[in-house]
């Protein structure tokens, strides 16, 4: 799931369609068969891309096809969005923890996480 699309969920404005389309990108899935999947003719579906509002059970189809959830957009919460779990495991002597910590605050890794 790629987390960078055009939308801003706060004030409810955002592209169903280009959020499909990078998932349909990144899928590998051909776009005739998506299209076949979503009840599209293949000569409709950039249109489709270009549309910013989907209706419900396209919304669903698309993501059933391409194993992608997108219930977020549903729930319009950003607390919903998803999200990738990353853990970091770092072994290291009890001398070069604040080494190690100082380098992630400089960074700026700890205001993302």
């Amino acid at each position: 799931m790629k987390p960078d699309n055009d939308f801003d969920i706060k004030n409810e404005e955002f592209h169903i369609g280009k959020i499909v389309e990078d998932a349909l990108n990144q899928s590998g899935i051909t776009k005739t068969k998506f299209a076949k999947a979503i009840g599209v003719h293949l000569q409709n579906l950039n249109r489709e891309f270009a549309n910013a509002d989907w209706s419900v059970m396209k919304l669903k189809k698309a993501g059933k096809m391409l194993n992608h959830d997108f219930s977020w957009i549903l729930a319009n919460e950003e607390s919903n969005r998803p999200k990738t779990k990353i853990k970091l495991e770092i072994e290291l002597e009890e001398d070069m923890l604040d080494a190690v910590l100082s380098q992630i605050e400089n960074k700026k890794i700890k205001k993302l996480l």
